[in-house]
């Protein structure tokens, strides 16, 4: 990870802005800053409007084709997913690997740092990516819907349109 990367996984922007003239390539930036483990989701918010204002693409990919939106629900950042989604970011991206929505990750245990235990934050980040037109039925490399893989009540009543 490239000290530039680093700075914006820890969304130190007051470090970002120096590091990152002209003339700098910020590729993985805004994946970074998507993977922070419990931040601020103000200075989270900072963080990744300057990088899309310096350029970075808001569906930028990772080698594996993961999205900084993927990050962000993964990381449970409903924050970060809230302005990535505002920005334009693809609901339904799939990743090459696992070919994965991000719905795929909001309905999964991540095992990503800080993320046991945060339901709430899941069904939010459901509730987001719905809103925002993401399709239920696509299915990843296993052949499974999101739909498959919820074990929690609420969660599948978002899915299913039978939220309270």
């Amino acid at each position: 990870m490239s000290p530039l990367q680093l700075a914006a996984l820890e969304l130190r922007l007051d470090d970002l802005k120096p590091m990152a003239g002209k003339d700098v390539k910020l590729q993985g930036t805004l994946l970074a800053a998507c993977s922070a483990h419990d931040p601020d989701p103000k200075v989270q918010v900072r963080v990744i409007r300057f990088l899309l204002k310096r350029g970075v693409s808001v569906n930028e990919t990772d080698k594996n084709g993961v999205t900084p939106l993927h990050r962000a629900v993964r990381f449970r950042s409903v924050a970060a997913a809230k302005e990535l989604l505002a920005q334009g970011a693809n609901v339904n991206a799939v990743d090459r690997k696992s070919q994965a929505t991000p719905l795929h990750r909001a309905v999964t245990s991540t095992g990503a740092p800080a993320t046991a235990g945060k339901q709430a934050e899941a069904l939010r980040l459901v509730r987001l990516l719905l809103e925002n037109g993401a399709d239920t039925s696509l299915r990843n490399k296993s052949g499974k819907r999101p739909i498959d893989y919820v074990k929690n009540e609420e969660i599948r009543s978002a899915l299913t349109g039978n939220a309270t």
